[in-house]
């Protein structure tokens, strides 16, 4: 069978048709996809002039004030950390001189703390911590065992000062009760960061 001659007129006017319509479809994504480019570029191209435009000056100023207000907040931080091991380590000290004190049946009557300056000794440089100590027992041999006991359980310690005041049992009357013996010391102790 042969397709007549008007069929065929029609099949080529159809696909010529077809042809068309998908080329003028694909005419019309290019355009749209064309203008999207143009504009992504127009916009790359304002950012760009207000980039060109800004002051680097102003910019770096801003960097530099933030940077020296950063390292502000680290010395901070480094002073405070320094603070609370000062008080960590007093704390701790001060519970080895009250353990030593109730080991010794001493009655601690005052106990004051203050750090010291960094000291360089031999080189390596030491923190330090400063205790005024006050206390009494009812005979002097107690309070020695406990200035020994102290200085036993904290070897990177020094006295600086002792004072005692033991009473004159000559100067009590007979069935009076002797006064008890006194103390007060003044110990460095040296640590480590």
């Amino acid at each position: 069978m042969k397709a007549g001659k008007s069929f065929l007129w029609i099949l080529t006017i159809g696909v010529t048709a077809v042809l068309l319509a998908l080329g003028f479809h694909y005419y019309r994504d290019a355009k749209s996809e064309q203008a999207e480019l143009t504009q992504a570029i127009a916009t790359a191209r304002h950012t760009l002039d207000v980039v060109r435009e800004a002051d680097v000056g102003e910019i770096e100023a801003r960097i530099d004030e933030l940077e020296s207000r950063k390292r502000s907040a680290e010395a901070t931080t480094a002073s405070l950390e320094m603070r609370f091991r000062d008080y960590t380590h007093t704390i701790e000290i001060a519970e080895i001189i009250f353990e030593a004190a109730k080991e010794t049946n001493v009655t601690m009557s005052s106990l004051a703390a203050m750090p010291g300056e960094p000291v360089d000794l031999n080189g390596v440089t030491y923190r330090q911590i400063r205790y005024l100590i006050g206390g009494e027992a009812p005979v002097g041999p107690q309070l020695m065992s406990f200035s020994m006991k102290v200085t036993d359980e904290l070897r990177a310690a020094d006295y600086v000062a002792v004072e005692m005041e033991i009473p004159d049992a000559a100067a009590v009357e007979e069935g009076d009760e002797l006064p008890p013996t006194l103390m007060e010391m003044q110990l460095v102790v040296y640590y480590l960061d």
